[in-house]
């Protein structure tokens, strides 16, 4: 598992064993910052997305989405970050 520099571990849990259990898990798991970019990922997500830790470590999460979704993530972490109201991208909520 490869983890951007800026990463902060957790004292009581160093980073070989956040990787190993990462790595054991088969479900994709992607971290990022608050920002979107992209900290770590596991075996899978590697597997999953076909890019190398390396190629993605760093980078926006939207490299991981494809078409309007990938374009529009963006902007919709900023509105996050600004209201803090969550939106799952591709779901649409109609409010009664």
């Amino acid at each position: 598992m490869v983890t951007s520099p800026e990463h902060k571990s957790i004292p009581d849990f160093d980073l070989t064993a956040q990787a190993a259990v990462m790595d054991a898990l088969v479900e994709a798991i992607v971290i990022t910052d608050s920002q979107g970019q992209i900290e770590r990922l596991n075996k899978a997500a590697i597997k999953m997305f076909g890019y190398t830790a390396e190629e993605a470590v760093g980078k926006g999460v939207s490299m991981l989405m494809t078409g309007a979704d990938g374009e529009q993530h963006p902007r919709h972490v900023d509105r996050y970050l600004r209201t803090r109201e969550a939106h799952i991208i591709g779901c649409l909520f109609i409010h009664i």
